[in-house]
C-alpha cells in the first residue's frame, strides 16, 4: 500500500493524479464500482472533512494514460485548520470488495493572501 504526504496552501487549488496498481507494480486497468478518497482531522473519528467520490464525479479516469484525477479547490480547505490532516483511498471492485489502496497524510500549510484579500483595492 501507498504511503503519500501531500503538501498545498490552504484555500489554493491542487490537482493530483495517480495510477492504480498490483503488488508488483503493473499498472490495474478499468474502474471499480466506486473510489473514495477521504480526509479527517483524525482516522479516530468518523467525520470527514473533505471527501472525493467517483460516482458523483469528482474522481476521473483517463483509460489513455490509466491515470485517476482529482482536485482539492479553495472551497475544500478554506475553512480548515492549518497542519496535518490523514486521508486514503478506498476502493469498491465490481465482486463488491472493499480495498484501501493509499493513505497519507494531508498538511494544509499557511496562506498570506486570503479569500477576502483577492480582487479588492
Amino acid at each position: 500500500m501507498n504511503n503519500v504526504e501531500i503538501d498545498i496552501v490552504r484555500g489554493d487549488n491542487r490537482t493530483f493524479k495517480f495510477q492504480r496498481k498490483t503488488e508488483e507494480g503493473a499498472v490495474i486497468t478499468g474502474t471499480p464500482n466506486e473510489m473514495y478518497i477521504t480526509f479527517k482531522s483524525s482516522d479516530l473519528l468518523q467525520d470527514y472533512v473533505i471527501q472525493k467520490v467517483y460516482s458523483k464525479g469528482d474522481i476521473t479516469y483517463n483509460s489513455s494514460n490509466n491515470y485517476w484525477t482529482f482536485e482539492l479547490i479553495p472551497e475544500d480547505t478554506n475553512n480548515l485548520t492549518y497542519g496535518d490532516y490523514v486521508f486514503d483511498i478506498e476502493i469498491i471492485t465490481e465482486e463488491d470488495k472493499v480495498k484501501t489502496i493509499c493513505e497519507g497524510i494531508l498538511t494544509i500549510n499557511a496562506e498570506v493572501t486570503f479569500a477576502s484579500n483577492e480582487g479588492g483595492e
